[in-house]
């Protein structure tokens, strides 16, 4: 199963309250939005995690890993996203700057 394509810089949205295995992993609540700083690499052992921060100052860890399971994109249909860091997927490569548009 292929994961969604999430880009560095992009705000994701938690949609459940979720506490992290151990140290270094973040602890978040439902509705809480964070921006996504690593996106795990397909076919790598960090394929299913993202490295993100809080964009609210909260109790615990500002920024940590945290299952791409526990969140959603914000991003809709015919939103504009412009890449914070070049990238690359089975899917997509794009540069930094690259304005794209969501289908």
């Amino acid at each position: 199963m292929s994961l969604p394509i999430m880009l560095i810089g992009e705000v994701v949205l938690a949609k459940e309250t979720c506490h992290g295995p151990d140290a270094g992993y973040l602890e978040v609540t439902k509705g809480e939005k964070l921006e996504v700083l690593y996106v795990g690499a397909e076919g790598r052992e960090d394929e299913a995690w993202i490295y993100a921060k809080r964009l609210e100052v909260v109790n615990g860890l500002l920024e940590g890993w945290i299952s791409r399971d526990t969140v959603e994109l914000c991003r809709k249909a015919n939103d504009v996203v412009i890449a914070a860091t070049s990238g690359s997927t089975e899917q997509l490569q794009y540069s930094e700057g690259d304005r794209l548009k969501v289908e």
